[in-house]
């Protein structure tokens, strides 16, 4: 349960890192410049991966059970997928 417990602590922190900054007022420049506007799928792609990390903890339980099968069928889809996004996105910006 502690490893549960240690995933909603990390979800609420990076929670409170996005939140804090619009509670704290003010719409400078700077601010406006370094909002980022974000589609559908894009948020929908970034929620999949936060969920499916304490999913996959759950169920392989790298704590107890083996954390090799927790890296690769755990944590490798959503890095592998991020990094094929990454690439895909540089060909089309450097296509341009």
């Amino acid at each position: 349960m502690s490893g549960l417990s240690e995933i909603l602590l990390i979800i609420l922190i990076i929670a409170i890192l996005f939140y804090l900054p619009k509670r704290a007022g003010g719409d400078s420049p700077a601010r406006r410049r370094l909002r980022v506007s974000l589609s559908g799928r894009m948020r929908l792609a970034i929620v999949v991966s936060i969920l499916y990390l304490p999913a996959a903890g759950y169920l392989f339980n790298p704590m107890d059970g083996d954390p090799i099968r927790f890296a690769v069928f755990g944590v490798g889809p959503v890095i592998l997928g991020w990094a094929i996004y990454w690439v895909v996105l540089g060909y089309r910006r450097h296509r341009r």
